[in-house]
């Protein structure tokens, strides 16, 4: 049985939200875009350098999400959900930009550095050496880049960042740490 669209969906849970999606009630599906595209947006960015291609992956994530819905067991980890698809997603287009410079295919310039994300009252120091990391970030693999990002930018505790990886918690350990 369908239940009646709610005229205000925004002070409810995502376990709430998801059960009134299953049941067909779209203004439920409006609200956790409008919940979680922006902080799913803000992690992708900082992983890919790119607010467009951040907003690319996210849409699409956004739209495997819904499709495979009926799959998420535990409505209320929803976000979880979400951010996992999106840093998969991540994931290969890093491994994608990665084959392009190798085949010296011109790239954009990242526009979402920690640099150009940082404080504008930022003194010129900490602005080097957040560029300096920029450029070291830049040089590891997308798999490692990935997992320090998460966990030292993002603040993911290491059980989360092995979740949103999908790998083992010794794994993450060790791109960490590499």
């Amino acid at each position: 049985m369908k239940r009646p669209q709610s005229a205000s969906v925004h002070g409810i849970g995502d376990a709430d939200l998801v059960s009134r999606i299953l049941d067909g009630d779209e203004k439920a599906k409006s609200t956790l875009v409008r919940r979680h595209a922006g902080p799913v947006a803000n992690v992708v960015a900082r992983l890919l350098g790119s607010t467009d291609d951040a907003e690319d992956i996210v849409h699409d994530a956004f739209i495997s999400a819904f499709r495979e819905l009926d799959r998420l067991s535990d409505h209320g980890a929803f976000r979880s959900w979400l951010t996992r698809i999106a840093v998969h997603r991540t994931h290969n287009v890093l491994r994608r930009r990665k084959l392009e410079a190798k085949l010296g295919l011109r790239r954009a310039a990242p526009d979402a550095t920690l640099e150009l994300l940082a404080d504008k009252g930022l003194d010129p120091e900490e602005r080097a050496q957040l560029a300096e990391l920029d450029r070291i970030l830049d040089s590891l693999s997308a798999k490692h880049r990935m997992a320090w990002i998460l966990r030292y930018v993002e603040g993911y505790s290491l059980k989360e960042v092995a979740s949103l990886c999908d790998c083992s918690l010794t794994t993450i350990k060790r791109r960490i740490d590499a």
